[in-house]
């Protein structure tokens, strides 16, 4: 599937970081957001983002160029035309099934639908999808443009297409796509961290402190 357009539903700080590096890898991106004042604040943030990168001399092109890929909207039907479509909303389950409900509508009937969600079960979110075989976890870490790690996580219902066409578009964008066969509570990385933040905790309550033995 040759991918061109992307879209991008909530405008806070994962749902930016994801316009950008899209729009870093010349993907058109239609950015959408119930809010002028966040969407504004994204288009700062991307900028401002871009800036720090530019100064570092990791940019291939100028940020202006960059930033043209990317609209602003208010309108979901501005990802009618995404071959990709992410809904980055706040993590709550009928907030998202909502959002991919509606997007299930507006998108074509052969785009992927993704969530970003950190722990939401896949195959329930996709149950509220018109077609949940196109619903996939498309999981980005905060920050977006610095880390490579995105878990991409199967629902019950998501087909061998949709799998092999969100790999391919993570590996696109230059990050490390993490694929998790099973739609389990909290993907991959999470279950692995969990353990050892509660023994870090357990370790705080005894009371118990790590000095720093160099300088």
């Amino acid at each position: 599937m040759d991918l061109k357009q992307i879209g991008i539903v909530g405008a806070g700080t994962m749902g930016s970081g994801i316009a950008q590096v899209c729009a870093v890898a010349k993907f058109k991106v239609a950015l959408v957001d119930v809010e002028t004042a966040q969407l504004d604040r994204a288009r700062q943030g991307i900028h401002d983002s871009l800036n720090r990168f530019a100064r570092k001399d990791k940019l291939s092109e100028s940020i202006e160029s960059i930033t043209d890929r990317i609209t602003y909207s208010q309108d979901l039907s501005s990802c009618a035309d995404a071959d990709v479509a992410v809904e980055a909303v706040y993590e709550n389950v009928d907030v998202k099934a909502d959002t991919i409900q509606k997007l299930s509508r507006v998108v074509s009937e052969t785009a992927v639908i993704g969530s970003n969600t950190s722990a939401i079960s896949i195959t329930a979110l996709a149950a509220a999808a018109a077609n949940p075989a196109r619903v996939i976890g498309i999981h980005f870490f905060n920050p977006v443009p610095m880390l490579k790690a995105v878990e991409v996580v199967r629902g019950l219902e998501t087909d061998d297409v949709t799998m092999d066409t969100t790999m391919a578009f993570i590996r696109s964008l230059g990050k490390q796509p993490i694929a998790v066969a099973r739609d389990i509570p909290g993907f991959l990385l999470n279950r692995i961290n969990l353990p050892s933040n509660l023994e870090a905790i357990r370790m705080v309550n005894r009371g118990l402190r790590v000095s720093r033995m160099w300088t």
